[in-house]
């Protein structure tokens, strides 16, 4: 018979159907919504405490190792991803910071 396919929202009111979609969508609606959750807490957490983490990464998307820094201020840390992003156009890496005296 043409077009007699199994459909699982036929069966027993789409209840088969419904329970399989769920499943299947059940991970990642809860993954969206703790990463939601925890960037309505740690996004204030980070201007309370003002630390800030600063990475960097090659422009083919690998990461530098040691290329990591947590500045105190947002301020601080826009100059620092300013400052990497010239250091990566001109050269292709960034500069490690300079050592605290």
């Amino acid at each position: 018979m043409i077009g007699s396919g199994f459909n699982l929202f036929d069966s027993v009111d789409g209840t088969l159907g419904m329970v399989i979609l769920v499943l299947a969508l059940g991970p990642l609606l809860v993954w969206l919504v703790s990463s939601l959750m925890l960037t309505a807490v740690v996004w204030p957490w980070r201007m309370v405490a003002g630390k800030w983490p600063v990475y960097a990464y090659l422009k083919d998307g690998n990461e530098i190792p040691g290329m990591f820094r947590m500045v105190k201020g947002k301020k601080a840390a826009d100059s620092l991803v300013r400052q990497w992003a010239a250091d990566i156009e001109r050269t292709g890496r960034p500069q490690p910071p300079e050592a605290p005296r």
